[in-house]
């Protein structure tokens, strides 16, 4: 049985990890393998430490999703919909200006997918916007990234693309949904 909760900030360190290890085993083939290979559980941890605070700069929350044993397997975080994401060139003018939420990251380990838990963190900050007052979400996802499937199966529509370099010039395609 796995439980979803809110992040707490003690949570970075497992949250650094369920990332790196996600990226490892979803992104081989398509993210360069230099760029996974460099990926830095530490740096991540610093990263998640600082993010997981609520409020600005990022106006951002977190969910966590815990196994039996309270290891966490999984994440997902929203917010404000991001107008200067760093690692590209920002989000396009061609994503309609309705868009205000997003579904900033989301991330589970293999070994727990397919058993509703992705869908249960993706409901939980789809419900976390709406109760913030968001009215539409998207999420950025590599063009060539087969998890895609699960955005289209949740109601997503693509609505933009837009190149982003990571180790290489890489396409994202936004999936969107109108409404929360």
């Amino acid at each position: 049985m796995v439980h979803i909760r809110r992040a707490r900030p003690e949570d970075a360190q497992a949250i650094a990890e369920v990332h790196v290890q996600s990226w490892r085993e979803t992104y081989p083939g398509i993210v360069p393998s230099e760029v996974l290979d460099k990926l830095s559980i530490e740096d991540r941890r610093k990263s998640w430490a600082e993010h997981l605070g609520e409020g600005p700069p990022y106006h951002r929350f977190t969910f966590v999703a815990e196994d039996s044993n309270g290891q966490i397997v999984g994440f997902a975080a929203g917010g404000a919909l991001r107008k200067d994401f760093t690692a590209g060139e920002g989000v396009p003018e061609s994503v309609p200006d309705h868009f205000d939420g997003e579904l900033q990251a989301i991330y589970l380990l293999r070994d727990y997918q397919r058993q509703g838990i992705g869908r249960d963190l993706f409901r939980a900050v789809a419900g976390e916007l709406k109760n913030r007052g968001f009215h539409s979400m998207l999420v950025w996802v590599l063009k060539e990234n087969l998890t895609k499937a699960f955005y289209q199966a949740m109601g997503g529509a693509p609505v933009a693309e837009k190149k982003i370099k990571i180790g290489a010039w890489l396409v994202e395609t936004a999936y969107g949904w109108e409404s929360l």
